[in-house]
């Protein structure tokens, strides 16, 4: 369980877990150019996964969570 503002995962981040689906509450996620500038920002509600991006391609994490 994770406590509200906490930063799963950074952009950039080297990682490949799976990090499954949001079983309660909400998260924010901030998606960020190379030029740093924010080009998506949006919430993940109940039911919604992450992390996956990360895992199949075997790259840096795309997202901020």
């Amino acid at each position: 369980m994770r406590l509200p503002e906490d930063i799963l995962f950074k952009i950039g981040d080297k990682d490949s877990k799976f990090f499954c689906f949001i079983a309660r509450g909400k998260s924010q996620v901030t998606i960020i150019n190379n030029m740093k500038k924010i080009v998506e920002e949006t919430k993940l509600n109940v039911g919604d996964y992450f992390g996956e991006i990360a895992l199949v391609y075997d790259c840096p994490r795309t997202a901020t969570i």
